[in-house]
């Protein structure tokens, strides 16, 4: 016999939950991007403040895409970690 390896089928529940965490990864990834460039060029003009809160949130956000864009490859690919 062939030692063929038979994997077995991804649920539809993981997939669909994959899809929407990519979807949430990109718009994370863009909001976050959004949010630095508001408080350098925008709000920095106006407060110093504000400046520096948008930084903050701006770069979780950006790193949160980024974390969710690994999960969700690891629901796709069917990793155990994911």
């Amino acid at each position: 016999m062939d030692d063929v390896q038979v994997r077995a089928r991804r649920p539809a529940t993981v997939t669909i939950l994959a899809i929407l965490s990519i979807i949430v990864a990109v718009l994370s990834l863009i909001l976050g991007v959004a949010g630095v460039v508001l408080g350098v060029f925008v709000v920095g003009d106006y407060s110093g403040p504000a400046e520096i809160i948008l930084l903050i949130l701006g770069t979780v956000v950006f790193v949160f895409g980024i974390l969710e864009v690994a999960y969700g490859v690891g629901f796709l690919e069917g990793k155990r970690w994911a």
